[in-house]
């Protein structure tokens, strides 16, 4: 250390307790937290800074995450499930000041992290390095820079080593981004999506094929929607529906307070009094707190002009 200065600037020869001051000479700049530690010689500071550097070292790949396709915000192998452990998220975050850091770890670390878990292999102030976008390829990390500099250089080697840099100048934005990365190691999931209800009220045709005559309580009934078919207390049934009709006309979906002949294959012991409750397998998307509401209907095959 070259100099100890007063909140004033004038120098001091020493600092008490919960004096506040500032240090000249640092090699590097100090994150927030960090301790400083008073030694007799130069010699002796040295030498335990080097084992801290060497420490930090070690605990960064102890941390290092498995081998598998680079990862990318644009492109995550979904690789989360209900029975799984979580995924993990490896950042190295660059930043300009030690108050812009520990604003963004703080800001990243109120994100749900019970299906992602986010993990700094390095959160510090200065430019980002060669050695940064190393340590990111060893650990299948990805490079957050936020108001500092990257050099043509280091961006090469990024490119080189198929590693993700991304810089920003706004905090939040670099919230979204680290969000959505989270969310995309995350599978779609099947949900079952209640869509109507109705009731038998005749049944017609005989042999292999008969139709349920039915009325639309709630919602719709929809072709290649899945029914439940109820019977007082016990499910008769289960499967989808091949054919809908409206009078003659075969239809794709039939709306509440209409009339319409419902057509399975697998179940011809319709009896009147019959409850349908009918739903659609949609994929959900997941967000780190629960499911978003965009949904995607399970694909269904087309053939209803053969009916």
């Amino acid at each position: 250390m070259r100099a100890l200065l007063a909140d004033d600037g004038s120098t001091l020869e020493e600092a008490g307790p919960s004096t506040p001051v500032q240090l000249l000479g640092l090699n590097s700049t100090p994150t927030a937290g960090d301790l400083i530690e008073v030694c007799d010689s130069e010699s002796n500071a040295r030498s335990k800074a080097e084992a801290a550097a060497d420490q930090q070292r070690l605990e960064r790949l102890a941390e290092q995450a498995g081998g598998g396709s680079k990862v990318t915000l644009n492109n995550i192998n979904p690789n989360w499930d209900e029975d799984s452990e979580p995924a993990k998220l490896n950042v190295i975050l660059k930043g300009d000041t030690s108050g812009s850091v520990e604003a963004i770890k703080a800001a990243l670390g109120t994100l749900p992290q019970n299906k992602v878990v986010l993990r700094f292999l390095m959160a510090q102030v200065g430019d980002v390095t060669v050695s940064d976008i190393d340590l990111a390829d060893a650990s299948e990390g990805i490079v957050f820079g936020f108001n500092v500099p990257i050099p043509e250089a280091v961006t090469a080697h990024a490119q080189r080593k198929r590693v993700e840099l991304r810089t920003y100048n706004v905090i939040y934005d670099l919230i979204d981004e680290v969000t959505a990365a989270m969310e995309g190691l995350l599978d779609k999931v099947e949900v079952k999506e209640a869509i109507g209800e109705a009731t038998v009220r005749a049944v017609f045709g005989n042999g292999s094929t008969k139709i349920a005559g039915c009325y639309v309580d709630e919602g719709k009934l929809a072709k290649g929607a899945t029914i439940e078919v109820t019977r007082g207390d016990k499910q008769m049934w289960k499967g989808d529906v091949t054919s809908l009709r409206r009078v003659k006309d075969v239809v794709k979906e039939v709306e509440r307070g209409l009339e319409c002949g419902v057509v399975t294959a697998g179940f011809n012991e319709w009896k009147e009094g019959d409850k349908i409750n009918a739903f659609m397998m949609v994929e959900k998307v997941q967000t780190l707190d629960g499911l978003a509401d965009r949904s995607t209907p399970m694909a269904e095959e087309d053939g209803e002009g053969d009916e």
